[in-house]
């Protein structure tokens, strides 16, 4: 029972996040101009396609990293970016077209890559940081994977 509840919740937290990410762009380093969010006109991540100045992680360690961030849901305290790194060995790709603004608190996007493939795609991890008003620490808000799941770590 309570593992079928973890699988709902996680249902509904991969919901939230794809309607999330939908305001994202290009990684930090596109085209260099200014979008605000519009749900109405905005891009999406695609985690199949390797952007540019995105690194490779080994896929042991990639796991490594998804299990902690899969693992993070739950966690009190919320993981902070740097753990998040940590665990995967690599800073994240920060897609600066993703910056949303909802109800006063920033939220930004990294993503992380393996090297192996999955149905000719990369297997791949995008996750969403509050910004704390008061620190300025990013703190982990949800995620969103491609080609690996929780029951795979």
């Amino acid at each position: 029972m309570v593992n079928k509840m973890k699988k709902i919740i996680a249902l509904i937290f991969f919901v939230m996040i794809v309607f999330t990410l939908a305001s994202c762009g290009e990684p930090a380093d596109g085209d260099g101009t200014d979008m605000q969010w519009d749900p109405k006109t905005a891009d999406t991540v695609n985690l199949a396609e390797l952007p540019k100045g995105a690194q490779m992680i080994p896929f042991e360690q990639f796991k490594k990293g998804f299990a902690f961030v899969s693992n993070t849901n739950w966690a009190e305290p919320p993981a902070t970016y740097e753990e998040v790194a940590q665990a995967f060995g690599e800073e994240g790709l920060y897609y600066e077209k993703c910056d949303v603004i909802d109800d006063g608190i920033t939220y930004k996007t990294y993503a992380w890559f393996s090297d192996e493939e999955w149905l000719d795609s990369t297997v791949s991890v995008a996750v969403s940081f509050k910004v704390d008003k008061e620190t300025g620490k990013l703190i982990y808000y949800s995620y969103v994977s491609q080609g690996i799941d929780y029951t795979e770590v």
